[in-house]
């Protein structure tokens, strides 16, 4: 992504935007598929699966692009905190691709 900010193809905000979105989206995917040990793509409608994604999302661990380990918050406490932040994070990705694409 660095080399796409360097052609002028993104601002450093768009960057920063799909960086933080590529993080927490990867975040999600790993966790559903690590549920039920299948590769998926869709979110739990159980209940119990529910809560075990909300608390592996609302703080974990990742490298930055330094490669050095940071913790990662998000203000999520229930499903549709999650919800809304799944959301956030396609309509920010969504939206720089659209900006590409014009």
């Amino acid at each position: 992504m660095p080399e796409i900010t360097k052609l002028g193809l993104i601002t450093e905000q768009q960057f920063h935007d799909l960086r933080e979105s590529y993080i927490f989206l990867r975040r999600v995917e790993n966790i559903l598929q690590a549920i039920n040990d299948q590769q998926t793509q869709t979110l739990p409608t159980d209940e119990i699966d529910q809560i075990r994604l909300v608390e592996a999302c609302k703080t974990f661990t990742c490298l930055n692009e330094n490669n050095q380990t940071i913790e990662k918050h998000y203000p999520i406490e229930n499903w549709d905190d999650f919800y809304r932040t799944l959301q956030q994070k396609q309509e920010k990705v969504r939206a720089v691709i659209y900006s590409i694409n014009r």
